[in-house]
Order: structure tokens, then C-alpha cells, then sequence
């Protein structure tokens, strides 16, 4: 696993980091056009307008495929610091004061998070599609505790989703700056300090961009033994 996440080519690795986000986009791009011929065929009185509330099983098929896309595109990220900060800490310098064992809860943190994170997904989505089926008319009489039940769970859903969030955040912040302080070391031959390591760190965390940087000397690295060689290898 770690030669190839050390050789792979920084567009080939991008292709699977980026598919949530361009899935993501092309989803809104189709709402939005959805959206306004609603509001078209709203505002024609000649129209045969239906108003209902959307059936959210209509939209299984697109929902769990984001889903798919959530697993593989967080999976590598995950996988990256991984072959990087365990893959490549032969490479450190003595005396840099990293602490692996921390950085192997953070990963196994992101790891357990990443598939909590689809489960939640899951979960809301059947969640909402029963709470927009109690909208569209065929409620019972009671339907107003029933709403009131349906908004108890949304905000007990949202505080929990919000603590795990947290957690997780630490564990990726952490990931990252472990990350960056191991590739900022190795370049420059020495422990990186403070402000050295905030580049590389913010590059890890916004991986979609900073695979184009990054990758291309961890080819070199692995390569020439070498970050700053600019000698062009291999690699693939």
C-alpha cells in the first residue's frame, strides 16, 4: 500500500479525492435547474402544478452513490497521511519530536469517524424522507405531536452530529499538522518549528489542492531520496 500511494502521480490520486466534491456540485447544478422550473410552472396559471412533497425514495439511487463517493474520497485522504506519516518516518530526522503513537489513535479515530459519518448519512436520509412523508397530507390527527417529535430528533441528531464532529476535527487537525511536520522535516534536513510545519499542515488538510504540491515530492522523496531534487523520476 505505501509504494503505491509514494508513486501514484498526483492527478491520478486526485481523481478519487475530488469525486464527492465534483458529485456534490453537479447535484446542486441539477437541484438549482429543478428549482427553477418549479418556480416557472408555480408562476403559470395554466400550468398543471403539482405541489406535493418531494418522495425522497426517488432520489435513493443518487444519495447512496454519494455516499459510495464519501467512503472512497475520505478513504484516501486517510490512506495518504497514512503512507506518509507511518510510510515515510524512516526519512524523519533524529531529534524531530514527533509522537507516533498519537498519530495512530487521530488515524484510527478518522478511520472509525469515516464510517460513523456514511452511517449518520444514512440514517438522516431515511430520517427526513418520513418526516417530509408526515408533511404531505397524510398525517394523522395527532400530526402536530408528531412534528413535535420529528423536531426533538432533529435537534438531538444535530447536537450529536456536532460533538462527533468535534472529535473528529481534532483527530484530522492533528493528522495534518503530524503530516506536514514530517514532510516539512525531511526537506529541510532538521525538525521543522512553528511556523515551518503551518504550510505543509494546511496543504495536507486541503488535500484537493494540496495533492498537486505535495505528491509530486513525495514522488521525488521516495524516488532520489530527495525533496528538493528537481530531477524528474519514475514515478507513476
Amino acid at each position: 500500500m505505501f509504494e503505491f500511494f509514494h508513486r501514484a502521480k498526483h492527478w491520478l490520486l486526485f481523481i478519487p479525492i475530488s469525486a464527492v466534491t465534483i458529485y456534490q456540485y453537479g447535484l446542486q447544478i441539477a437541484y438549482q435547474d429543478n428549482l427553477t422550473t418549479w418556480q416557472v410552472e408555480m408562476q403559470d396559471p395554466d400550468a398543471d402544478f403539482d405541489a406535493m412533497m418531494p418522495n425522497m425514495a426517488d432520489f435513493d439511487s443518487y444519495f447512496y452513490f454519494f455516499v459510495l463517493l464519501f467512503l472512497i474520497s475520505y478513504g484516501t485522504h486517510f490512506l495518504w497521511y497514512w503512507s506518509v506519516g507511518k510510510g515515510l518516518h524512516h526519512y524523519v530526522p533524529e531529534g524531530t519530536a514527533l509522537k507516533p503513537q498519537r498519530f495512530k489513535i487521530a488515524m484510527i479515530v478518522n478511520a472509525v469517524m469515516l464510517f460513523v459519518g456514511a452511517y449518520f448519512f444514512v440514517e438522516a436520509w431515511g430520517f427526513f424522507g418520513d418526516f417530509f412523508s408526515s408533511l404531505s397530507g397524510d398525517a394523522s390527527d395527532d400530526g402536530s405531536m408528531a412534528e413535535e417529535e420529528y423536531l426533538q430528533q432533529i435537534l438531538t441528531g444535530v447536537g450529536v452530529m456536532f460533538l462527533l464532529f468535534f472529535f473528529w476535527l481534532i483527530a484530522m487537525v492533528y493528522s495534518c499538522y503530524y503530516v506536514g511536520k514530517t514532510l516539512k522535516s525531511i526537506e529541510l534536513g532538521r525538525p521543522a518549528r512553528g511556523g515551518e510545519v503551518a504550510g505543509y499542515a494546511l496543504l495536507s488538510y486541503l488535500l484537493l489542492i494540496g495533492i498537486w504540491m505535495l505528491q509530486p515530492k513525495v514522488n521525488r522523496l521516495v524516488s532520489t531520496g530527495s525533496m528538493t531534487n528537481a530531477e524528474e523520476s519514475s514515478t507513476w
